[in-house]
């Protein structure tokens, strides 16, 4: 029989691979159950990760004989689903149908561009995608290895070169995937796999750009705190490849200090974002430079596309002066872009801020003594 775990076959009740026991498991709430077969031919077994807008199980192709990811749209905001008794999604709400069933529709179409995309290094294979129970499933390549996230957790940061040597292919892999107009939209450390060779694997792609912001008022439930931009906290902000370039700088940043950086939309009230070299890490200051200036609040302050970000590295791995990229003050200043500079504000200091408010008071009052003087 296969182990619902690790997929590997074994006799008695333990896996002797991974140590699944068979007669312990509980199965997720609201998960299809291990055994069950989507589409007559990909067996599932246990659940290999869940968040606000999806499950992910490990499964077998019977056809290929091989073990898949297989992804399940799932919005827990708007969808249920009695485990128990049907392997069918329901929703919470007739209201939400059109707004589910878009969202159904955009993860499936991003898996069929996906799937165009198979044979870019370092991005994981989509292999199929199809509807059943009421939503899509998209079936991708299986990485056996381990997250970034959990190597930082039990090892501590990592150095700059194994941290380049993880993050360089996957940047220029973003480039081939945002020119086919996909945005990941959820690059983290928890989805950067390392297998035992070391070859980083961006996954869990048909996530959140399926994501409907109308499914539900707490975004936090699609938001990695930390490692989102600022602009994915709303609904009207500027969406593009910018964003991804804040999430992986953000990734790079935790990978070498094990440190979750602050929360973007704090940041713009009051930036507690530490400097890389403050804590310790030998780290070249032109790199860790273009890293701070890739987790920018402001988008138009950022590396606007993982073009630029490449351009920035390469230079300073060759010793020269990372392209300069002008902020939105500079432009300012300059008299160009001030149109797209307007379009995204930055909020001012609150020291700044506190200066002007008592600025205006103290005129204010010389106002009025004078008018009182000149009346008495």
């Amino acid at each position: 029989m296969l182990c619902w775990k690790c997929m590997n076959e074994y006799t008695g009740y333990r896996c002797p691979k991974c140590g699944f026991d068979s007669e312990s498991y509980e199965p997720v709430p609201t998960a299809l159950h291990p055994g069950t077969v989507l589409n007559e031919r990909y067996l599932l077994g246990a659940v290999l990760g869940k968040g606000g807008f999806g499950i992910t199980y490990i499964g077998y192709d019977n056809m290929l004989r091989q073990k898949v990811a297989v992804k399940e749209f799932f919005p827990s905001s708007v969808a249920y689903r009695d485990s128990n008794r049907t392997k069918e999604i329901s929703l919470q709400s007739s209201d939400m149908a059109q707004v589910y069933s878009n969202g159904v529709r955009k993860f499936y179409d991003e898996a069929v561009t996906m799937s165009k995309l198979r044979n870019i290094p370092s991005i994981v294979g989509i292999f199929d995608f199809f509807y059943e129970n009421n939503t899509a499933y998209i079936v991708m390549e299986y990485i056996d290895g381990t997250a970034v996230d959990k190597i930082v957790m039990n090892q501590g940061g990592l150095d700059i070169d194994m941290t380049l040597t993880i993050y360089y292919p996957i940047i220029q892999a973003l480039k081939r995937v945002h020119s086919a107009g996909i945005l990941h939209r959820d690059i983290s450390p928890s989805n950067i796999m390392l297998d035992d060779k070391f070859r980083a694997r961006l996954i869990d792609f048909g996530s959140s750009r399926a994501y409907s912001h109308e499914m539900s008022t707490d975004l936090t439930v699609i938001l990695k705190k930390g490692f989102a931009a600022a602009e994915q906290y709303t609904r009207r902000g500027k969406h593009g490849p910018a964003e991804d370039v804040y999430s992986l700088c953000a990734s790079m940043y935790y990978t070498l200090t094990g440190k979750v950086p602050p929360a973007a939309p704090d940041r713009r009230v009051f930036d507690t974002l530490q400097p890389i070299r403050s804590m310790g890490v030998d780290i070249p200051e032109n790199i860790e430079k273009i890293i701070m200036k890739g987790m920018a609040v402001n988008e138009v302050d950022r590396y606007s596309d993982m073009e630029e970000l490449s351009n920035a590295i390469d230079a300073a791995v060759m010793g020269e002066a990372p392209p300069e990229i002008e902020t939105v003050k500079e432009r300012i200043e300059k008299g160009h872009g001030a149109e797209r500079a307007r379009k995204i504000s930055p909020v001012p200091d609150p020291q700044i801020a506190l200066l002007m408010g008592a600025g205006v008071i103290f005129v204010l009052l010389v106002v009025i003594l004078l008018v009182l003087l000149l009346k008495g």
